[in-house]
This record gives structure tokens, C-alpha cells and sequence, in this order.
């Protein structure tokens, strides 16, 4: 019997969930079925442990979940290293993905469970059923990691900023809740909302004047109350300065600022007749 389920049933259930990843309930709930089976066939207690059914030494039954991990993770490593069309659209997948919960460098290297299941909270239609993201989240908790060792790639993924993330100092609880109006402002980088210097957190009509800011400033309601609660976490007194809480500033790089971060540098008259208001002194 243990025969005709390894290799008639197994193979037919892995074959049908190509596509989607059974979590462990699933999979407990369709192998319950066939334990039960066993146990009655044996002669065995129903409250006999199902390692036994497992066991190579006993029945040696495959386990659904076991045979799951094995043929999932396989098929995404051979994805991953594919240097045609379905490795090129498997990475395509991850800059979108990676694009849709702002992270700054790979997920396959950024993510972890507790950031996975709290994605899956706030993204709920766009990562329901996402076999990547299923995948990752299946590698990730059974302790699997990947690395990247084409120097080519290796850093194609990285966006270019500080190294010190909102999410980093705000927190994981304050970042999760606002991560939407964070979406809207495209702010990633601590370095982003605070003045050349670093001492101080711009003020919330400064962002609207970045480059990389998208947002339009007509919807400000939207993410105003988000950039208060940035404000009540990074500034010392919000109501009385702009100056950040000295645990925050120490960590920030006092070098010499390389970029304008995002400030878009006009001339002060754009009218092609300007020079005439100049006279000669």
C-alpha cells in the first residue's frame, strides 16, 4: 500500500498544485485521509503517532508537506538560476515585487517570515495566491537562504541611497502602518526627509519639492497624519523645532553631503527677458 501511495497519489497531487503552495494545515488535512486508512489497515490506534506512518523504517510513507518543500524550492532554485525567458521573467517578478513593498535591495535577501506575513496583511489583493511570494515565504521558514555570487548581478537590485532606512528607525509597528503614505511619498531612506546637514527633519510641504516625490501635493490629507506620527517618533519636540532626537542623529552620517536629496535647483527668473531688470551700477 505504502507503494501505490509514493508513487501513484504523491506524484499526482504534486503534479495538480504546480502552481500554489499548500500550507501545512492543507497539508495535513488531505494526508489525515490516508493516515487514518493505515492505521485502521494495521491494526493500530487512531492516537498512534503519525511519525510512525513517515518513517523509513516503518510504513516509510512520503509526507505531503516534505514532498511540497523539496519539489517547490528545486523548481524555484532552477528558476532563479535560469539564464533565458523564465529566469528573466522570474526577475522581472522581483522588481515588481520588490517595487510593491519599497524595499531597497533583493527579496529573496531582504525579507524575512515576520515581514512576509504582515506584507500579506497590508497587500492583501496583490499578494493573494503570489506563488513567488508563496515561495519565498516557504524557503524563508524552514531556514533556507539564497546567495548571489554573479558579480555581475549581484547589486542590480540595490537602490542607491543612505544606509540607514526609515524602517530601521522608526520601527517595524509605526513603518508596517504607514508603509501606504510611505508608498505615496516614496520615502525609503532616513536620509531622505532631513535637511543637508542632518540635524534636522524637513518640514511636511519640503517633500512635495522633491524629485522624488510623485505624490500630488493637492492630496497632502492623505498622508498627513503618517508624517505626524514620523515626526512624534524622530524629532525631540515636534511642536517647538525641527531638530531629531540625538539617539537618531548620532547614527546619521555628519560627512559632507554628496547629493541635494531630491531638491530640484531652479533659476530664480525663468523669464527669457530677465536680463533687462539688471542695470548697471
Amino acid at each position: 500500500m505504502s507503494f501505490i501511495f509514493n508513487v501513484l497519489i504523491i506524484p499526482k497531487v504534486e503534479y495538480r498544485a504546480q502552481m500554489i503552495i499548500l500550507t501545512e494545515d492543507e497539508c495535513n488535512s488531505l494526508i489525515a485521509p490516508f493516515r487514518m486508512l493505515y492505521k485502521n489497515k494495521m491494526g493500530l490506534a487512531r492516537t498512534a503517532p503519525n511519525a510512525l506512518m513517515h518513517t523509513r523504517e516503518f510504513y516509510n510513507l512520503k509526507n505531503f508537506s516534505d514532498n511540497q518543500l523539496q519539489a517547490k524550492l528545486t523548481n524555484f532554485i532552477i528558476q532563479l538560476n535560469d539564464n533565458n525567458e523564465l529566469g528573466q521573467i522570474t526577475r522581472i517578478r522581483l522588481y515588481n515585487l520588490q517595487e510593491l513593498l519599497l524595499l531597497v535591495n533583493d527579496p529573496l535577501l531582504s525579507l524575512t517570515v515576520n515581514d512576509i506575513i504582515k506584507y500579506k496583511k497590508i497587500f492583501r489583493a496583490q499578494l493573494k495566491n503570489s506563488f513567488l511570494i508563496e515561495n519565498i515565504f516557504l524557503m524563508k521558514i524552514h531556514g533556507f537562504e539564497v546567495k548571489n555570487n554573479n558579480e555581475l548581478t549581484k547589486y542590480l537590485m540595490n537602490v542607491p541611497g543612505d544606509d540607514i532606512k526609515i524602517k530601521d528607525v522608526v520601527g517595524d509597528e509605526i513603518f508596517f502602518k504607514n508603509i501606504l503614505s510611505l508608498k505615496k511619498l516614496n520615502i525609503v531612506f532616513l536620509d531622505q526627509i532631513l535637511t543637508l546637514d542632518g540635524k534636522n527633519m524637513l518640514i511636511f510641504k519640503e517633500i512635495f519639492n522633491k524629485k522624488y516625490n510623485q505624490f500630488g501635493s493637492h492630496n497632502k490629507s492623505l498622508v498627513k497624519k503618517s508624517w505626524e506620527e514620523l515626526e512624534n517618533k524622530i524629532l525631540i519636540n515636534s511642536e517647538s523645532g525641527r531638530k531629531i532626537k540625538k539617539e537618531i542623529y548620532d547614527i546619521v552620517s555628519h560627512d559632507l553631503a554628496k547629493n541635494l536629496k531630491g531638491t530640484d535647483i531652479k533659476s530664480v527668473a525663468t523669464d527669457p527677458l530677465s536680463w533687462k531688470s539688471f542695470v548697471a551700477v
